[in-house]
């Protein structure tokens, strides 16, 4: 008798975990990437534009995240995409446009929101808990060459 009152507590529980897990896990792979493309932005390309850096992320993406850009894509400023990438020199904003090389010291910042909706198995709201159906990542560097 008592199992059949906590069995479904306990599947609604286990599923919330498995789900929130799965959500923890793309905000960690989102964070890695977002650094490394921050560091190969700013010291290993220092011309680099957004294009590139969504080039570059693509290849290096985890299968998680490239599962995600798969299936929804990835592009610059276009938040319907399932990863939207905008690349920012914050404090010299020209030193960002196209066809120039930033100078040693230009702050670049590379900020990327993951659409985790399709991710998500979930409906939303489960149980009146609202899932986050976006996952934001920024990371600062200053070019050193």
């Amino acid at each position: 008798m008592e199992f059949a009152f906590i069995a479904p507590v306990a599947m609604i529980v286990l599923l919330i975990a498995v789900q929130l897990a799965v959500i923890g896990r793309d905000a960690v792979y989102l964070g890695q990437l977002t650094y490394q493309a921050t560091r190969w932005a700013s010291s290993q390309n220092p011309s680099a534009q957004c294009s590139d850096v969504t080039t570059y992320m693509t290849s290096t993406a985890s299968p998680a995240i490239q599962a995600i850009i798969s299936k929804s894509g990835i592009a610059c400023g276009d938040s319907t995409k399932g990863v939207n990438v905008t690349l920012s020199c914050p404090l010299t904003p020209s030193a960002c446009t196209a066809g120039t090389t930033r100078p040693f010291g230009t702050q670049v910042q590379i900020t990327v929101a993951l659409n985790v909706a399709n991710d998500t198995f979930l409906p939303n709201p489960f149980l009146g808990i609202p899932l986050p159906q976006t996952l934001n990542s920024t990371q600062t560097a200053f070019t050193n060459s």
